[in-house]
């Protein structure tokens, strides 16, 4: 049986503990702090939709969007698309790890909701990586999308929803994300 790759994606961009970004400890930890990020983040990619793309490069080139941005007790996440061919490299393991670019105090010249027009975090793209800076505190795309009987989910622009669960056991990674997003 050929199953048609799907093209909606979660990934783990931040840890649910305080993070050293190379100039100061952001307290993730702080549920506060969190919660601000992640509306932040998410206000900017309801904006723009950011750009997905491979290792940082930036050539003209995009392969995807980011769709939204959420927080669970594992940390915050990121939905977003891609085209085809990158899908199914996801699902073939090619693609394992994401780093994203996020801008801390943006000052955006359009966005009135903070202070100043400046947004406390910013996600500006997303990039699929071979080695992410946080190694050790990244969640592996293939571990939280992707199962064998092809189960996955769909971003509504609110939530997740599973579509073939009945024919499958879940990867106990997406398994307990997906129970702790929909509160089950």
């Amino acid at each position: 049986m050929c199953m048609k790759t799907h093209n909606t994606f979660l990934a783990h961009i931040l840890p649910n503990d305080d993070l050293f970004d190379g100039t100061r400890t952001l307290p993730l930890s702080n549920p506060e702090f969190k919660e601000l990020i992640i509306q932040s983040m998410q206000a900017f990619v309801d904006k723009t939709q950011p750009s997905v793309l491979i290792e940082h490069k930036r050539e003209g080139k995009v392969y995807g969007k980011v769709l939204g941005v959420f927080g669970d007790d594992e940390g915050i996440y990121a939905s977003f698309e891609v085209n085809e061919e990158i899908a199914e490299g996801i699902e073939n393991g090619e693609y394992r790890f994401v780093s994203p670019t996020i801008a801390w105090n943006f000052k955006a010249d359009d966005y009135k909701e903070y202070e100043d027009n400046v947004y406390p975090a910013a996600l500006l793209e997303l990039s699929l990586v071979s080695i992410p800076r946080h190694y050790t505190r990244q969640q592996d795309l293939q571990e939280l999308n992707v199962s064998m009987m092809g189960v996955y989910h769909a971003w509504d622009g609110s939530y997740y929803a599973l579509q073939g669960a009945e024919k499958a056991t879940l990867m106990p990674g997406i398994d307990k994300h997906l129970k702790a997003l929909l509160g089950d």
